[in-house]
């Protein structure tokens, strides 16, 4: 799990090379667009999921011998849209870990029945969750426990 990548790299390394299409990389600097895919490769392959990503590995394989400007940018468009895809399927189906704690200080009572229902959405069972900041000697407290 340590080397294992996360939606967020995917999604960061997708900005990168947008950002190399962007500034017209792709007509005269394909090897920087080749790099940055080679990187991305590695990085779906370590994403810790168990959602394919075999189609956007075989795109970016496509793209890696590819020479065309139009053809490079049209193949990165479909690649893209293939990424966000797996993006969008990976926060559809996040859930946190059953051992997940949660702790919230607030001084107001608002905002501590808004925390509570906040971590209720996560579904962080009631018992895991710790909630204080009714007055000085809970918020004091809050150190011894």
């Amino acid at each position: 799990n340590n080397i294992a990548c996360t939606p967020y790299d995917i999604s960061q390394k997708a900005k990168d090379i947008e950002a190399l299409f962007e500034r017209n990389a792709h007509m005269n600097e394909t090897h920087l667009i080749h790099d940055e895919m080679h990187e991305l490769e590695d990085d779906l392959l370590t994403l810790n999921s168990n959602i394919s990503v075999y189609s956007a590995v075989e795109q970016i394989n496509v793209i890696q011998v590819t020479q065309s400007p139009a053809s490079l940018m049209d193949r990165w468009r479909t690649l893209q849209g293939s990424i966000n895809e797996i993006i969008q399927s990976l926060q559809k189906t996040f859930r946190l870990p059953k051992n997940t704690y949660a702790i919230a200080i607030d001084d107001s009572k608002i905002q501590r029945k808004l925390l509570g229902k906040f971590f209720d959405f996560l579904n962080i069972p009631p018992e895991n969750c710790t909630i204080v900041g009714d007055g000085y000697s809970e918020i004091n407290g809050f150190v011894d426990m």
